[in-house]
């Protein structure tokens, strides 16, 4: 999508093996930095930041260091989250606290495959919705 040089970041080593294999088969594997690490240890400035941090719904809240971390570093962000009336209103006052601005709320449904040993379901579908937040200040629309 015209990117110059992209950071992976993940925590799960198998995930990030699994990307450098995929990016590889796509031809773009030179253009991006794979890295195990937790996304707190973060740095620099980044153009854009996409993200599908934890719902935080198992552990309430694991969503928003994420969020918090993406506002810290980037320009524009976009971030999925799970869906709800409470969530939105809940994500939006923690995105104007941390200095940023949505443009845009995409609703959509996220199909799950049982990958973690507390999934109970083959696959299990929930509602999210995306956002697409810039820095306040930025002029990017």
């Amino acid at each position: 999508m015209g990117a110059e040089k992209i950071l992976a970041v993940d925590v799960d080593q198998n995930a990030v093996r699994i990307g450098c294999s995929n990016a590889e088969k796509m031809g773009v594997k030179e253009s991006i930095d794979w890295i195990v690490m937790e996304v707190g240890s973060v740095r620099g400035r980044y153009d854009t930041v996409i993200e599908n941090p934890p719902f935080g719904v198992r552990k309430r809240g694991a969503d928003l260091k994420f969020l918090q971390k993406a506002l810290e570093v980037g320009d524009v962000v976009y971030s999925l989250h799970k869906s709800s009336t409470q969530n939105r209103e809940f994500i939006r006052d923690f995105i104007d606290k941390h200095n940023g601005r949505i443009t845009a709320v995409l609703e959509n449904e996220f199909t799950l495959p049982r990958t973690l040993n507390f999934h109970t379901r083959m696959k299990y579908t929930v509602n999210v919705d995306l956002y697409r937040i810039v820095k306040r200040g930025r002029q990017l629309e």
